[in-house]
């Protein structure tokens, strides 16, 4: 337990992909079996059912250190995170430690265990255990174990660890592997591979892309583009980077024929379904192939997870601004332009959308900011942000923010709501556990404002995104 603990603490501080790939190659070379399969399926979010609530993790190690509860909570603000805090209370480990695998089956067993059995039995495993590894478990007991891979980090490491095939592996890893079946079964998993999906640049002019009908254009899409691919009789999901489990589209495999490859998207807010652009395989102009794709969509019975991209009548230039205006009515970000020929797709962003948020919180070490939107007499949260202003503006704000703290939570500095950014997004998405409700999709700081204007509110961005 204490080495798997260590690699997520080094997974955690790892800077970019190629680090984390390191650090879980480094650990899968040197654990035990069977905890290596254990440690990938719980990166991969494969995680044990909750056996404790915070409270009673809270209660348990208070008692368990013999100090009052006030005393723990005057901890957790120090440190901003109740499982570390509680993972430091009780007293030094006084039994041998034990691996990963025997730590979760003991965990496993408690789930439906009485809260005397589940307390006994985590004062025995915390006795086991160092600081690092109590985090680690609390964290499973309670279910905040968040620390996930992405499928494309996982097979790497899996490939340079054990010599699997890294597309096999994400194959495998996406599908309905689990830790029981062992790492083997992962590197010897076979499954169809994609084609290459054709690069995508954001258009900066039109005046390089010649006629405009040379170009089909459609919608462009806040969602997953994907290809689905029947291969061996089954039906393959794929993204640019790694295989998708999608049972909702399975229906569809049934109706293709075998070596037909789609291009689409996956589209998730009124359930699962792929909006088909192209028929990819096999190969033919893009004409043709669009012609295809909808002969074949109208021999489908009704009730399948399927719709049509439309296309854009291509008239001009000056018409496809103006639906590019329109995209965010038709639930869109702006139009994507392909190339008759296949040489090239582009990106035609709608314009941004634009709010005066205010500053409520700053991360301490400066590297995001809390905005937020009136809401009556409240203020409401309603995006984390990165400070990207010119160098000069930086200083000043952050010599500001440190002339102005209200309160430190932790590594969060609360400060009084007096600065007022403008910013720039492109849509809002339906967020229920959020308290705004909404979420904002590619927010980024345009200006701070001068002295006495006025946020926004939440009314004004419902408002905005219609």
């Amino acid at each position: 337990m204490r080495r798997f603990a260590a690699l997520c603490a080094a997974l955690e501080d790892a800077p970019d992909p190629e680090a984390r790939t390191a650090a879980l190659a480094g650990w899968l070379a040197t654990a035990d079996e069977p905890d290596r399969a254990q440690g990938v399926a719980l990166l991969a979010g494969r995680r044990p059912r909750r056996v404790a609530t915070g409270a009673e993790l809270r209660a348990w190690a208070a008692a368990a250190a013999g100090i009052p509860d006030w005393l723990v909570e005057d901890c957790r603000r120090a440190t901003g995170d109740l499982a570390e805090t509680l993972a430091h209370l009780p007293p030094a480990p006084m039994a041998a430690e034990e691996g990963l695998v025997a730590e979760l089956t003991r965990l496993a067993a408690l789930a439906r265990a009485d809260a005397a059995a589940r307390q006994a039995a985590l004062r025995a495993a915390w006795n086991r255990m160092e600081p690092p590894a109590r985090l680690v478990l609390n964290r499973l007991a309670t279910g905040g174990f968040r620390l996930t891979l992405p499928v494309p980090v996982l097979a790497a490491a899996l490939a340079r660890a054990t010599g699997a095939d890294p597309a096999a592996a994400a194959a495998g890893l996406a599908g309905g592997w689990t830790a029981d079946r062992g790492l083997a079964v992962l590197a010897a998993t076979g499954g169809a591979r994609p084609l290459p999906f054709a690069p995508v640049s954001v258009l900066e002019t039109i005046e390089a892309l010649g006629p405009c009908a040379d170009w089909v254009a459609e919608w462009d899409r806040d969602a997953p583009r994907v290809q689905l691919l029947r291969q061996d009789g089954a039906l393959h999901v794929w993204t640019a980077a790694e295989p998708l489990t999608a049972p909702a589209l399975a229906p569809l495999g049934a109706h293709l024929p075998e070596g037909a490859a789609l291009a689409g998207w996956l589209m998730t807010r009124d359930g699962p379904r792929f909006m088909a652009q192209d028929w990819l395989m096999p190969t033919a102009p893009l004409p043709e192939r669009r012609a295809r794709l909808e002969a074949w969509a109208a021999t489908l019975p009704p009730g399948l997870p399927l719709d049509l991209a439309p296309l854009l009548p291509a008239t001009g230039w000056p018409a496809l601004d103006a639906a590019r205006h329109r995209a965010r009515a038709h639930g869109a970000t702006g139009l994507l332009l392909r190339r008759l020929d296949g040489a090239e797709e582009r990106r035609w962003p709608a314009p941004p959308l634009r709010l005066r948020a205010v500053l409520t919180q700053a991360q301490a070490d400066g590297s995001a900011l809390m905005l937020a939107l009136r809401a009556g007499d409240a203020l409401v949260p309603i995006v984390r942000i990165a400070p990207a202003l010119p160098p000069a503006e930086a200083a000043a704000l952050f010599g500001w923010i440190r002339a102005n703290i209200r309160e430190r939570a932790g590594p969060v500095l609360v400060l009084p709501p007096e600065q007022v950014f403008e910013i720039a997004f492109d849509t809002a998405t339906p967020a229920p556990r959020r308290k705004a409700g909404l979420a904002l999709t590619g927010a980024r700081l345009t200006r701070w404002l001068s002295g006495g204007a006025e946020a926004d509110t939440l009314e004004d961005l419902r408002a905005l995104i219609g």
